[in-house]
């Protein structure tokens, strides 16, 4: 076969992937930062009142940091970071004056349980009283068992007792799907996409209705209650990780992230820049907790094909939530910046502050072998599975740095892998 004959033919295989692809596959990301962790063997729960129109039963103190976690209060707690609710990078937010900034922002993360229900609660920067609020897809995945899909169910995207059309995957198993829209109507269901639960919803079977769902004090709130019932072996002495996703609400469905060139008034404008990531559908949701921006929107921008997914490795190395408690650091203060990170296997790890040049500044740590943390304090303390070094904008002279812009650097090496991760601060 000559070299024109293999180009024609090659030719007539992409374009056939791509129809294939543009038409009958949906396109799924495939989530790998954006997961938090719950050990339900770490706290007694209490009982929540959904239905009161108040969080106030809702007891716990949130962490300081942000995309970092705590329990206390018999609770679980996440703070999001403010702010990051960008999707893969490249959506606006509709021109529409229903949508208002931040409706989407994903501000918290809690979660509790009694003997029958797993509580949680969820919010959003929307300010109180604008017409159009947003939409929750959470992902439930038990550490204990292999029974789930790599992705959560979707749904044909027009009858939405059948899944939100979210079109998220993810490098773990998914056991269930739960969908909370802008009327306070839940969904839940198993990985054979079958329906199991339903909640304040005036189109369900008849045969449900068995979850509680409501908003809290306001719109940029929502309760929700899931029977253990439906979680097979309960929550007890086991771990679950939980993917949580805030977008816009459509006929019962995540709003669909349109990928028009400019905003419309009904629709919100996402895709990728590359037209060949463009073919398909794209992943709907905004915002996620448990990661920080970058990984987000990584997580939400590797598009490809249902059918051509491969599931990640387990052992792929990533960094998570390496990030600084600000970007502007005023040394005046007397505060320090926090430099904050967790990894997924020991490594050594190399921390330094340069200039813009990458001229060496400092260096917080130098090639310091680091484990995962099991509930003890490492660095110069540790917030759940964060570690925390400090930096007081002084440099390797013990003098205070000029006024400007450095960066500051994680190096981390494990057995096979290495990764440099940088975010960029104002000192002033």
């Amino acid at each position: 076969m000559n070299n024109k004959a293999i180009k024609q033919l090659l030719l007539i295989k992409i374009t056939l992937i791509l129809c294939l692809t543009a038409q009958d596959w949906p396109m799924y990301t495939t989530v790998k930062h954006s997961f938090v962790e719950i050990d339900f063997n770490r706290f007694i729960g209490h009982a929540i009142n959904i239905g009161d129109k108040t969080s106030a039963d809702w007891n716990g103190e949130l962490p300081t940091i942000s995309n970092s976690s705590a329990y206390n209060s018999n609770e679980y707690l996440y703070r999001d970071a403010l702010y990051d609710d960008t999707g893969d990078g490249d959506y606006v937010y509709p021109s529409g004056s229903a949508f208002a900034a931040g409706m989407c922002d994903l501000t918290e993360f809690r979660a509790t349980y009694d003997n029958t229900y797993l509580y949680l609660l969820i919010k959003v920067r929307q300010p109180p009283g604008e017409f159009w609020a947003g939409s929750f897809v959470i992902g439930i995945a038990d550490a204990d068992t292999s029974t789930g899909n790599y992705y959560l169910i979707n749904g044909n995207g027009s009858n939405n007792t059948l899944g939100p059309a979210a079109e998220i995957g993810t490098d773990r198993k998914i056991d269930y799907t739960v969908f909370v829209s802008s009327t306070y109507k839940a969904r839940m269901w198993a990985t054979d996409s079958n329906q199991i639960g339903d909640g304040n919803s005036s189109t369900d079977d008849g045969s449900l209705d068995n979850m509680l769902c409501s908003d809290g004090s306001g719109w940029e709130e929502i309760e929700l209650g899931i029977p253990i019932s439906l979680i097979n072996g309960g929550l007890n002495n086991k771990k679950f990780s939980f993917f949580v996703g805030a977008g816009t609400e459509n006929q019962g469905h995540v709003g669909e992230v349109q990928s028009y060139p400019r905003p419309t008034e009904w629709a919100i404008t996402g895709g990728d820049p590359a037209w060949w990531k463009n073919l398909g559908t794209d992943p709907d949701v905004m915002d996620c907790i448990g990661a920080n921006l970058l990984n987000q929107q990584a997580d939400l921008s590797n598009y490809e094909p249902f059918l051509l997914r491969t599931n990640t490795d387990e052992s792929d190395y990533n960094v998570f939530n390496f990030g600084v408690s600000e970007t502007t650091y005023q040394i005046a203060s007397s505060k320090k910046l926090i430099i904050y990170f967790s990894l997924p296997r020991a490594s050594k790890v190399t921390i330094n502050i340069t200039d813009l040049n990458h001229n060496p500044i400092g260096t917080l740590l130098d090639k310091k072998y680091l484990t995962p943390p099991v509930n003890n304090s490492q660095g110069d303390y540790m917030y759940e599975d964060l570690f925390h070094y400090t930096w007081n904008g002084y440099d390797q002279n013990d003098q205070a740095v000029a006024r400007g812009v450095y960066i500051v650097e994680g190096i981390f090496q494990s057995k096979n892998d290495k990764v440099i991760s940088r975010e960029v601060i104002r000192v002033w």
